[in-house]
């Protein structure tokens, strides 16, 4: 009997979503997992030349591999990390084992391919933003600088009040705990006096904008999915509502202008991704502002919440191979 054409899905095991997504597919056609941490300790075996792929004892002829989904496929979770030089070269070397693969089948349907979504965007804040501008989306004024006189400057011209963020999201494992770093609003006397320490490490600035709503946005090829976040409803959600349990804080459906809708897919596709976590902000005087978009942002507890059927779209994309 032959076998169906292939969906490949490189990740991790800690991804929430994989499980439903996998399943979906799977009901038309063949599935295979690549867990980075499964080939760390040697539980799954991986071969490639330029015709074939083997997992463990099963080939798959990479002309049968419709689409592939990834995401966070070459990323140790913060509990795996090890320090030694032994296993920091295992790693590196199975990155570029896994970037090969990836280059090999750079032809294929992806959501979303490493290139576009690690090497380029995902953390780009800058270039994201400018190309949010390029399309009219509304943004805050913002700076990247390790110059305590730039900060200075920018603190004046903004009203001094600041949104200080971090352009990577940061983990830190303390007491069998792990710990982010959150955004956090300040003035320019919080600088004032840590000139050294600010010339050491750039900081991500953005002036303060004022929320109504925060919003969520997931797209998926042409489809918008909109979740509004109420932290304005509570003192210790209003700066930054990841801060708390998510179901403390309001969840519901939103529906987005559909100029700002197109403009978030154009962006999008314009970023040559299918897929995109978007986060914006509706102000009080009704001001849609972009913030950023993560090419692999989480959306399953979104799912949870409001019953928007992403896990559906994203695996109707993956069977069809096509947008």
């Amino acid at each position: 009997m032959e076998r169906k054409e292939v969906v490949l899905f490189m990740t991790n095991k800690n991804e929430p979503c994989l499980d439903k997504l996998t399943e979906r597919v799977s009901s038309e056609l063949c599935v295979f997992r690549i867990n980075i941490e499964d080939l760390l300790d040697g539980t799954t075996l991986l071969s490639a030349d330029l015709k074939n792929l083997w997992i463990n004892s099963e080939k798959i002829n990479l002309n049968s591999i419709r689409s592939i989904f990834y995401r966070r496929g070459m990323t140790i979770g913060q509990e795996k990390v090890k320090n030694s030089f032994q296993n920091n070269f295992i790693q590196k070397e199975f990155r570029a084992f896994l970037w090969s693969i990836s280059s090999l089948l750079r032809n294929k349907f992806w959501i979303n391919h490493p290139f576009e979504a690690v090497s380029v965007y995902e953390n780009n804040k800058l270039f994201q933003l400018k190309l949010a501008h390029d399309l009219e989306l509304k943004i805050p004024n913002t700076i990247i600088s390790n110059n305590p006189s730039k900060i200075d400057s920018f603190c004046n011209e903004n009203k001094n009040d600041i949104a200080v963020k971090t352009m990577k999201t940061h983990f830190f494992k303390e007491r069998n705990k792990i710990l982010a770093i959150y955004t956090n609003r300040m003035n320019r006397s919080y600088f004032s006096g840590r000139e050294k320490e600010i010339k050491k490490s750039p900081l991500y600035l953005q002036e303060y904008v004022e929320k109504f709503l925060e919003l969520r946005i997931t797209i998926v090829g042409e489809e918008t999915f909109c979740c509004s976040i109420d932290s304005q409803k509570k003192e210790s959600t209003k700066i930054d509502w990841r801060k708390l349990d998510l179901h403390d804080v309001k969840h519901e459906i939103y529906t987005l202008p559909k100029n700002i809708s197109l403009k978030l897919i154009k962006l999008v596709r314009k970023m040559n991704l299918v897929y995109s976590a978007i986060d914006m902000i509706l102000t009080p005087q009704g001001d849609y502002v972009f913030l950023e978009a993560n090419p692999s942002g989480q959306y399953e507890w979104i799912e949870k919440i409001t019953g928007l059927e992403i896990t559906k779209s994203i695996a109707e994309h993956l069977i069809r191979g096509h947008l």
